[in-house]
């Protein structure tokens, strides 16, 4: 595997796609029993851990649950979240805004 080969990665909780080197994604990948997550919600998932003192694992699966329960899945979010990944794709936002973290994937 070339480490240095980058791809598009999709996070497990939020959906939020980044490019990222396979190395990044292993490192981040092994931290999180397996699942892919993006930068904010890594912090929110150890703040959760730290805040809860449980494990990783726990505070994943508690960040995910709530991810799911506090967004709407209609037609806004699915238009805001498509502008944010355009956003980002075209380099016109460095990082997505907080608030962007707590919209849920696009239904496939």
């Amino acid at each position: 595997m070339d480490w240095l080969t980058t791809a598009t990665a999709t996070c497990a909780c939020c959906g939020i796609r980044e490019l990222c080197t396979a190395r990044y994604v292993a490192r981040v990948a092994a931290q999180f029993g397996g699942a892919w997550v993006c930068g904010l919600c890594s912090e929110a998932i150890k703040d959760e851990a730290a805040r809860r003192g449980v494990g990783l694992e726990l505070a994943a699966r508690a960040h995910a649950e709530f991810v799911a329960a506090a967004c709407g899945t209609g037609p806004a979010a699915h238009v805001v979240r498509a502008l944010l990944q355009l956003l980002r794709n075209k380099k016109l936002i460095a990082a997505v805004p907080a608030a962007a973290g707590v919209l849920p994937p696009a239904a496939s």
